[in-house]
């Protein structure tokens, strides 16, 4: 990969199958640098699967997907999945503080980095009254869902990956959080490649592309 990587993605023709069922026949993509695509379709459509195809997570039956034209069956797993951020719904967090947990996204960011990763993802609006050295509590047990989601993408502003994929990110939050999450990742949309899997409208509908 040539540095900065953009994160541009094409699937070239490719097929998946995952127990003995062919999700993918031939599928071709076209995923620009710092655009947006979402996902949208029923449970088991195939949505997390076409995603998880990325990072490798599964290997492709045929065909290729394209980093910046750089084929990614050639590249080292940590070279690739260095290139990609995920927010999960139920989001992955560790025992520790906000500031800990942010920092998990690269470790040698400096302290305006982190600052400007909680303010672009909304976790100073809950962070304020104790600070971002707060314990979070085990796997953020100290934190609303919401919180948690916010708390996940300001590791994903930090990391510097150029591409982020979100993961039914608003499924199970109240109104009032699907607001703090929807202008974080308005804020992402600016500056990184997102894919967003989704099955509320209002999820998807500042994306530039539905699939």
């Amino acid at each position: 990969l040539v540095e900065p990587v953009l994160g541009s993605l094409e699937f070239k023709d490719v097929s998946f199958s995952y127990d003995g069922k062919e999700l993918f026949h031939e599928l071709n993509l076209k995923i620009p640098e710092q655009t947006s695509i979402a996902l949208v379709g029923p449970s088991g459509g195939g949505k997390s699967s076409l995603v998880s195809l990325i990072p490798r997570f599964f290997e492709l039956d045929s065909g290729k997907i394209l980093l910046d034209g750089v084929n990614t069956a050639r590249l080292a797993l940590n070279d690739l999945r260095n290139q990609i951020a995920i927010v999960n719904q139920e989001p992955l967090l560790f025992s520790g503080t906000i500031r800990e947990n942010i920092m998990l996204g690269r470790l040698d960011a400096s302290e305006e980095e982190l600052m400007t990763a909680a303010k672009e993802s909304f976790v100073l609006e809950f962070a304020l009254e104790k600070g971002l050295d707060a314990d979070i509590g085990e796997m953020g047990n100290n934190l609303s869902i919401g919180q948690k989601q916010r708390l996940a993408i300001a590791r994903a502003f930090i990391s510097k990956a150029p591409i982020v994929i979100l993961d039914e990110p608003t499924s199970a939050l109240d109104n009032d959080s699907q607001e703090f999450i929807y202008q974080a990742i308005t804020k992402m949309m600016q500056t990184k490649t997102v894919i967003i899997i989704a099955h509320r409208l209002s999820t998807v509908k500042h994306c530039d592309r539905i699939l």
